[in-house]
């Protein structure tokens, strides 16, 4: 009985293989963490590049606002200010409108707008570029959800 309890004792007090235990239990919760913590950035890289390139068409539209509107062309600027597989849908639209706090309110071309709106006179011409990319997560983890596409619209007035 004695030999058996010095055995244990001596168990209890021996410390090899603690490490490797710490690492198994420490490892499988730093892998999802890294895995996790690389999709978000993969999300937020390809988010930037979808907002980034309907700034690109939107800012087009601008440089270009005097020889008319091209909804081919201020898509193809958008398609090319970035890398990924963006595309331009719906096509770029102009439309007529007032600024206000909130975004722009539909109206007609040559209608004096609200005192309360920004503008303060005539319906401006703004055009508006909405670019999508896919996303596909890498690792899925319980909890964590991205959306399978990435979306971003820019609007500018043109005149």
């Amino acid at each position: 009985m004695k030999t058996l309890r010095k055995r244990l004792e001596r168990f209890r007090r021996d410390q090899r293989g603690v490490a490797a235990i710490e690492l198994s239990i420490a490892l499988p919760i730093l892998t999802v963490s890294a895995l996790c913590a690389g999709d978000l950035g993969r999300f937020a890289l390809q988010k930037t590049w979808v907002t980034y390139a309907a700034s690109a068409g939107a800012e087009y539209a601008v440089a270009h606002s005097g020889s008319g509107f091209n909804a081919s062309k201020v898509a193809a600027a958008a398609k090319a200010a970035a890398p990924g597989d963006i595309s331009v849908s719906p096509d770029p639209s102009v439309s007529y409108g007032c600024a206000t706090a909130t975004g722009v309110t539909a109206s007609t071309q040559g209608t004096i707008c609200p005192a309360s709106t920004s503008t303060g006179g005539v319906a401006g011409q703004y055009v508006s570029v909405t670019t999508t990319m896919p996303f596909t997560a890498m690792f899925n983890a319980a909890g964590i959800s991205y959306p399978s596409t990435l979306t971003a619209t820019a609007m500018v007035r043109i005149q």
